[in-house]
Order: structure tokens, then sequence, then C-alpha cells
């Protein structure tokens, strides 16, 4: 019986099972019910532009610097 718990295949299917029953514990559905409800607000930009017309003045002087 000792060789049994002591074998390869028990070590691996018990931290298996351990990690299984951790992740289902962890990640339950109800943990993330509030966030599905904050997801539903949009965030708009003040002049509503498309996100490739976004301006970053620090990138630029990084873009700058590097060439």
């Amino acid at each position: 019986m000792i060789s049994f718990l002591q074998s390869a295949w028990t070590v691996s299917l018990l931290g298996g099972l351990l990690y299984l029953g951790t992740t289902a514990l962890l990640l339950k559905p109800s943990h993330f019910a509030g966030l599905q409800e904050a997801q539903t607000e949009v965030r708009r930009s003040p002049n509503d532009d498309p996100s490739w017309r976004f301006l970053n003045p620090e990138f630029d002087q990084l873009a700058a610097c590097r060439t």
C-alpha cells in the first residue's frame, strides 16, 4: 500500500485533482457577477474619435529619440 501511495501516478493524480478542485472553488461564477454589470457601460472618448486617431505625445517623443 505504501508503494502505491508513493508511485508517480498516484502523486500526479492527486496533484491534478487538487488543482482542479482549487480552480473550481476559486473561479465560481458568483465571484464575477459584479464584473458583468460593470462591463455593460461603454466609455467613449471626449471627441468620439476612432482609436487610430489617438494622439500620445510621449510615444511621439520616444519614437523621435529612437530614430
